[in-house]
């Protein structure tokens, strides 16, 4: 994850590049601006673009060892 101008200017390349609409970016920028110190991946931005909401984990499968998780 990359914190504050990195992340600002990887909004920028990637709104360049077309990869996230005006929409997205100015919620970046917007982001940036606050007080509270704020981060941000590649793939978060890509979900973002996507309209994707991120899937919380369910409870743990007692009965799987190899830790998957439960549908």
């Amino acid at each position: 994850a990359l914190r504050g101008e990195l992340a600002l200017e990887l909004a920028y390349n990637l709104y360049e590049a077309g990869a996230i609409a005006d929409e997205k970016l100015a919620e970046v920028e917007e982001m940036a601006g606050s007080r509270v110190a704020w981060y941000i991946s590649v793939g978060r931005l890509a979900l973002m673009e996507l309209g994707a909401e991120f899937v919380k984990r369910e409870k743990r499968d007692s009965k799987n060892k190899e830790g998957a998780w439960a549908s």
